[in-house]
């Protein structure tokens, strides 16, 4: 029972004149009956487990609290409640309106002195009001789903009543004038009640001791589908209740006229509304009078339909997961924290390899089988959880299997509370995650392999993958071998460290051996699989064991595979219990794995010799070497170094183009890509180098991937052409006098041409003529001395010597090439060819050059005379084309026929002119002018020749 108010206190303090109240106050117990029921209500309404109800004492700090939980017990505030609650406490206070907070959980624990409280998870406290001042306080705390906005003005009218039954209990000390105040200020609040009751989702109605209908909520008469004046006054409608309800709800109202606070107040039914048959929770509280007389009864009603239809949906889910339990072979465990007796499911048990009569049900049978490295990490960290059992236990661990071995166990677990929010049990599942956990070992251990095998040298890292590999399977005693391409020896490359340190005696430990002189561990050669000898000691092999060799008790030996061999061997030896097959599965994957590491590794160390043989052999080459990676110089050797004038911290890291020549760096760079696979050696390439004095090197660079530790790397060879370049360079200016020479020669012969030529038809051709006109006149008028058949004989001769010198001077120098230009000249050409051979030739020339007259026409007149007596000649047909067009600045001339052919590749056809001048000395006369001939014939086709020079030929 708590401590009578101290109203005198109150009074001094100036909150209100509580003269005449201390009655009914503390005196009766009526006040005390009185916020009992009324907190009741209160605390019922919310759905809140605990609450109180206090009045201020001198220093404003909690007196005389009520506290409302399931045993209706009464407590005593604590004088200094925990900052955060008294920090809400006086906010509500100071702010004299309702304040809640959500987040308690876990924050602080509840601050009163019984510590059998639940933790606080959320808190609302209302100010109790009297004549504008604060009195006391309502606080209500671990509402289910937590306080809402709605809720604080609920809250505030509950505080009302409070100070409304302080108002009361001074009434008889009042004036008529003050109670008339008091009772329409009670009309008020008691209208505002009203208002909160009606906004409330809760089905609310309120019944007397005979059933009769006192208040109804607007819920509860939507529910209804009725009025509320249609049901105050009237008996409770027990229709709305299915018929087999009907007689248990009129029971559970009688007892709570019956019985009142304690009694069986909650029970759930189902209800009739208009949107169907709905299941409601139903809740009552007691409601009495100043006497402390029960007058009636609260019922509060939620629906809880989706709830239920949840449940049941969680059931079938409950049956699927046992049957998934018993199929998973997951272990179930449920323990009362309060003492040693858990509950361990025959899964639970079977994977320690227990039967369910050989394990008792007592904690300390999980705890006494915990791996020792395991056991403080994971009793504390279920400590813990028992503590504070607010989040999901999960915790990874070891535990004895009955065989020796230790499982690896996966345990996770939920707690559940009492109405109080007290820890009552915790229930948990086990997985036996062994396999897995050491398969993920296992990858584990080819990585770090992986990262070892980086910094230490061959025989460490078989030992490490010993060690590793013994460590993980518990195995103290581990040998790594490598057999001979026979396979008929074994050499012993490493021994684990346990094998050295502790159990080898031999300093000098056999490290070879012959396949055909052991047991029946060799079968693993032999037959190429994994062999496990659980009874070593019986085998063959264990009578045969040499002085100062480990002590084997058991032994699994697993082969390295490659191209159909075994390559290497893999043993352990001395589990502690038997080998089982998974374990030769573990050993032969990470002996497989581990291998690539190893081939990695000697192929690494095989490539840092090579390399420093490759450096050797650079260093002493007498050609400039050097290698560059990512364009950047690694290595130059000394001839390089000399090639450059520089030193080898000048080059070293810098990139290799900035040594190469800007003309050469497109180039250089374009074929560096064809480098894509080592082997290609990139063909000589030209290039110039810029010394580190500035001056350039010509030289011939030959580059070729090779494949370096550190990755791909390009060699580069280097050849000093600067001599031969020099060299090449004056044999080009030689060649360039000779062709101009040759050129002179041409112009001179061309010249040479045309002066003969005019002598000719000037000079002895005039003078012919000449004599042939006298000839004549000396035939027309006849004398008795001439001989005229000698005359006429005369003249018959310088007509054809005149002929013969016409001829001679047109294809010298043809007068019309010179006079009317190309184009008459091959016309005329075509004309003689027809006479003279009976070669009927059509000649198309482009009008732009037809009257061309410079050397280029010239060059083109002998080509076509020569190109048409080939045709005569060889050809067998008469008829040819000759065509000559413009391209661009280049005269192209044609000349095609449709004869016998020839094989063009031979060449055999080009021929000799009766002048000299044959289709090969044509060629050359096209190319020193830097024209080119182009020749398409073939046997039975015909004969094309195509001829292209300059238009701007002029040898003037």
């Amino acid at each position: 029972m708590s401590q009578p108010l101290d109203s005198e206190s109150w009074m001094r303090n100036g909150a209100v004149d509580y003269s005449g109240a201390k009655a009914a106050l503390g005196k009766d117990g009526q006040f005390d009956q009185w916020s009992r029921a009324f907190f009741d209500a209160c605390g019922h309404y919310f759905d809140s487990t605990i609450g109180y109800l206090a009045f201020l004492g001198e220093k404003s700090d909690d007196d005389a609290a009520r506290f409302l939980d399931i045993g209706g017990r009464f407590f005593r505030v604590d004088p200094h409640p925990v900052m955060p609650w008294r920090n809400l406490r006086e906010q509500a206070l100071d702010l004299q309106r309702a304040v809640h907070q959500n987040d308690f959980a876990g924050l602080l624990e509840w601050p009163f002195a019984d510590t059998r409280q639940a933790p606080l998870q959320n808190a609302l406290l209302a100010p109790v009001m009297v004549e504008g001042k604060a009195v006391g306080i309502i606080g209500l705390a671990n509402k289910h789903g937590g306080f809402t906005d709605a809720d604080l003005d609920v809250a505030m009218s509950f505080a009302q009543f409070a100070g409304n039954a302080l108002l009361d209990s001074l009434a008889y000390d009042m004036s008529q004038e003050h109670l008339d105040t008091a009772r329409v200020m009670l009309d008020a609040e008691r209208l505002k009640v009203r208002q909160y009751l009606d906004a409330a989702d809760a089905l609310l109605v309120g019944l007397s001791l005979d059933g009769k209908v006192m208040v109804a909520n607007q819920a509860m008469c939507s529910a209804l589908g009725t009025d509320e004046s249609d049901l105050l006054g009237q008996a409770w409608p027990t229709a709305a209740f299915p018929g087999a309800w009907q007689a248990d709800i009129r029971e559970f109202l009688s007892h709570s006229a019956r019985d009142g606070f304690g009694a069986c107040n909650y029970i759930e039914s189902p209800f009739l509304t208009p949107i169907g048959m709905r299941t409601v929770a139903w809740r009552y509280t007691v409601i009495y009078d100043a006497t402390g007389s029960a007058v009636g009864t609260m019922c509060s009603g939620a629906d809880i339909t989706e709830c239920k239809e949840a449940e049941e949906r969680l059931h079938e889910i409950r049956r699927r997961l046992e049957l998934a339990v018993r199929a998973g072979e997951i272990g179930l465990w449920d323990w009362d924290p309060n003492s040693e007796e858990v509950y361990f499911s025959p899964e639970w048990k079977a994977q320690p390899g227990c039967r369910d009569d050989e394990l008792s049900n007592r904690i300390s049978e999980w705890r006494d089988r915990l791996h020792p490295e395991d056991e403080a990490r994971a009793v504390a960290k279920l400590t813990a959880f028992i503590e504070s059992p607010f989040d999901t236990y999960m915790d990874e661990f070891r535990l004895l299997h009955k065989d020796g071995s230790y499982r690896w166990i996966l345990s996770q677990a939920n707690a559940i509370c009492d109405s109080y929010g007290l820890l009552w049990r915790v229930v948990g599942t086990h997985v036996d995650f062994t396999d897995r956990m050491r398969s993920s070992q296992a990858s584990e251990v080819v990585q770090n392999l992986h990262e070892f095998a980086r910094s230490h040298s061959l025989d460490e890292l078989l030992r490490e993958i010993i060690d590793q590999t013994a460590g993980l399977l518990e195995s103290p005693i581990g040998f790594f071998g490598l057999l001979a391409q026979d396979e008929e020896r074994l050499c012993l490359q490493a021994y684990s460290t346990a094998t050295v340190e502790r159990f080898c005696t031999n300093q000098d430990p056999v490290n070879h051996c012959d396949i055909s002189d052991t047991g029946n561990w060799a079968d693993c050669v032999r037959q190429q699989r994994t062999v496990v000898l659980n009874d070593f000691a019986a085998s063959a092999d264990g009578r045969q064991m040499p002085d100062g060799h480990p002590d084997i008790k058991r032994l699994l030996i697993v082969p390295v595979l490659r191209a159909g061999r075994v390559t290497a061997l893999l043993g352990i030896g001395n589990k502690p219990c038997d080998y089982s097959e998974e374990d030769g599965n573990i050993a032969s994957r990470i002996a497989d794995l581990a291998w690539e590491v190893v081939e990695r590794k000697r192929s690494d160390q095989a490539l840092v010799e090579s390399e420093e043989r490759l450096r050797l052999s650079l260093e002493l080459s007498p050609e400039p070497i050097f290698l560059h990676q990512d364009g950047m110089f690694t290595y130059i050797n000394q001839a390089g170094l000399t090639l450059l004038g520089a030193d080898r911290e000048q080059l070293l890291g810098t990139p290799v183009m900035e040594r190469l020549h800007p003309d050469n760096r497109a180039k250089a760079r374009e074929r560096l890509k064809k480098l894509d696979r080592q082997g290609v050696i990139a063909p000589p390439l030209e290039v110039r180098f810029i010394r580190m004095d500035g001056s350039i090197v010509d030289v011939e660079a030959t580059a070729t991937m090779i494949l370096m530790p550190n990755g791909p790397t390009i060699e580069v060879a280097l050849k000093d052409i600067s001599q031969r370049k020099l060299i090449e360079r004056e044999i080009q200016e030689h060649q360039r006098k000779l062709t101009e020479l040759a050129r002179d020669l041409l112009r001179s012969g061309e010249r040479e041409r045309r002066r003969v030529a005019i002598e000719l038809h000037d000079g002895v051709g005039q003078a012919l003529a000449a004599a042939k006109m006298n000839t004549q006149r000396l035939v027309a008028n006849p004398t008795d001395c001439i001989d005229t058949e000698a005359a006429q004989q005369l003249i018959d001769a310088l007509e054809s010597a005149i002929a013969g010198i016409r001829s001679i001077t047109s294809e010298l120098s043809p007068p019309l090439l010179q006079a009317f230009g190309l184009g008459a000249a091959l016309e005329r050409l075509a004309e003689r060819f027809l006479q003279q051979y009976e070669l009927e030739c059509d000649v198309r020339v482009l009008p732009r050059v037809s009257r061309l007259k410079n050397d280029a026409a010239t060059i083109l007149y002998r080509a076509a005379t020569e190109l048409l007596n080939n045709v005569h000649r060889h050809s067998g047909v008469h008829s040819a084309i000759l065509e000559v067009t413009m391209q661009k600045e280049m005269i192209v001339l044609t000349v095609e026929d449709k004869g016998r052919g020839f094989d063009s590749a031979t060449l055999d056809y080009c021929g000799t002119s009766h002048d000299g001048f044959g289709l090969c000395s044509i060629c050359e006369e096209i190319q020193l002018v830097h024209g080119h001939t182009i020749i398409d014939s073939s046997q039975g086709n015909g004969t094309r020749v195509e001829i292209r020079i300059p238009a701007s030929i002029d040898w003037s």
